[in-house]
């Protein structure tokens, strides 16, 4: 619930809303193209605070789940680096695909983290250490948010990104890497 009405206040502030749309959808569908592309079957897709959660028939290995990861943010890196596309679409993707590295619990780069740390340790304790990574990360976002309040004034973007992070982060159960 919080990530739909996180994404409707997004398209309602955004000066180009269908550009901001359009970069989350290409986005989300680089990881499922990627999937089946590594020969995974999706069973189930689940919209989650942090954008789709895919769930699959077998395991995967720990190189195809990065891979998946990490298609994401590498087609908003591509397409952001296109001329020909509207500025705002590639201002989108480049940030999408930033922001989604960090190593936050509910973007990619925490499953990436959770991903690489339980090849060396068992999985609950790598869960508690992506889990406080992730925290000191938002923390570091609010303090970053802060700064720019004080500095700027009245743009509340990145402090609504700074809650949104925090609500789903601390309200994140379980431990695995879906």
């Amino acid at each position: 619930m919080a990530g739909i009405l996180f994404l409707c206040l997004a398209l309602l502030s955004s000066p180009a809303p269908f550009s901001l749309l359009f970069a989350i959808i290409l986005h989300e569908s680089a990881h499922i193209i990627a999937a089946r592309l590594l020969g995974f079957c999706p069973v189930s897709l689940t919209l989650t605070a942090g954008g789709i959660k895919l769930s699959f028939h077998k395991e995967r290995g720990l190189f195809p789940s990065l891979a998946v990861l990490f298609a994401g943010s590498l087609s908003g890196a591509l397409f952001s680096l296109l001329p020909f596309l509207p500025l705002y679409f590639r201002l989108y993707s480049a940030g999408l695909s930033t922001v989604n590295l960090l190593p936050i619990s509910c973007l990619d780069g925490g499953g990436i983290l959770l991903l690489l740390l339980e090849r060396f340790m068992l999985p609950d304790r790598a869960y508690r250490i992506a889990r406080g990574v992730s925290v000191a990360f938002v923390l570091m976002l609010w303090a970053i948010s802060c700064a720019v309040q004080l500095k700027a004034g009245a743009n509340l973007s990145l402090l609504a990104v700074s809650l949104y992070l925090t609500i789903t982060a601390l309200g994140e159960k379980g431990s695995g890497s879906g």
